[in-house]
């Protein structure tokens, strides 16, 4: 399952981590024109373990019919490493990621167990925007998201012109660390991660533009488990994309939880509407958050039933669905419901 946007937020650049995956092998990109007549020119730029690996202009005829094209993202010779592509053209256009392939760690030393076991996910990477050079962001980039289904996330920095020398830098907080947190370097090479496996929570804030960031998600039998039984991709929405009112979402028949954020005036159970139903008719989690001298809240629960719910909320929040044991007991599956893309202005 996986969240299928409008081509109403098709980009002309797209910069994208590879996530972990097992032998070196780190997916497959496809490569979606909006136009459907003429050709378009796309560069693909591969950076591998921090190194400009390859540069490639291609040719797409976008006439139905034609050829199409995908990315395969294997460097020869290569087992532990980071990777990352930059795609780019003068024309709009969408991508889908996908993997057989995934797994929790790439480490290549034979000793990760459970957590090594392969998962195929697919979902489609948001396009990175223009930011001008040294441009403040108002309001900053902010995001939150706990670990409670995150193995790591994915951070992918603005689009600059090429005489920008601009170093683009994240502030990252965590529970303990919620007031000065710690900056981290941006960039387009493939080392821009954050991992969630030591840490409860996160929030991240940034003036430099919108940098999109991506969850490697996982599932897990229990909260404390270390053992992760498969795993999903998708987008972490910044405060600025939350939605508000009813969303709808598709579950399995069972194993599936919603999981979403709200702020505070989306937190009072007894306005909160599932299925048509006040919240506290359900069993519930609810954790809040201390971040950006706001607090939000992270909630949980149990989904019952195949097929399409609803819910609803006065407030500000964000909504993800996740299943486990869908295929297998090591395979999940988590997307996204929605959200309202930002404005593209410094």
């Amino acid at each position: 399952m996986f969240l299928i946007p409008s081509i109403e937020t098709a980009g002309d650049t797209y910069i994208f981590s590879m996530p972990t995956g097992l032998h070196g092998i780190k997916g497959f990109i496809s490569i979606l024109p909006i136009s459907q007549q003429g050709s378009i020119a796309i560069n693909i730029v591969g950076h591998a373990t921090g190194f400009f690996y390859s540069n490639e202009t291609i040719q797409y005829n976008t006439t139905k019919g034609e050829k199409q094209h995908y990315i395969s993202v294997y460097p020869l010779n290569q087992l532990d490493y980071t990777s990352s592509v930059t795609i780019s053209s003068t024309s709009k256009f969408l991508i889908s990621f996908m993997t057989p392939y995934i797994v929790s760690t790439d480490e290549a030393d034979g000793e990760c167990g459970f957590p090594c076991y392969q998962d195929y996910v697919t979902f489609f990477p948001s396009p990175v925007f223009f930011t001008e050079c040294n441009g403040v962001l108002s309001p900053p980039d902010q995001r939150i998201i706990t670990n409670d289904f995150t193995t790591r996330l994915y951070v992918s920095p603005p689009k600059k012109s090429s005489d920008c020398d601009e170093i683009f830098i994240m502030t990252i907080y965590n529970k303990e660390d919620n007031v000065n947190g710690d900056e981290e370097i941006i960039t387009a090479i493939g080392s821009s991660t954050i991992d969630l496996r030591d840490k409860s929570e996160m929030g991240s804030s940034t003036s430099a533009g919108q940098m999109p960031i991506y969850r490697l998600g996982s599932a897990r039998d229990y909260f404390d488990s270390l053992y992760e039984y498969g795993h999903f991709l998708h987008l972490v929405p910044s405060t600025e994309e939350w939605v508000t009112g009813k969303s709808q979402f598709y579950s399995l028949a069972k194993d599936c939880i919603i999981e979403f954020y709200t702020d505070q005036a989306g937190s009072d159970v007894n306005s909160i509407l599932f299925d048509g139903k006040v919240l506290t008719k359900y069993g519930y989690i609810k954790d809040p958050m201390n971040y950006f001298k706001k607090t939000y809240f992270h909630f949980q629960v149990a989904v019952h039933g195949y097929g399409l719910h609803t819910l609803e909320n006065d407030g500000k929040y964000v909504l993800y669905v996740i299943c486990k044991h869908v295929n297998s007991v090591s395979d999940a599956a988590g997307y996204l419901t929605g959200f309202n893309r930002r404005k593209t202005q410094n």
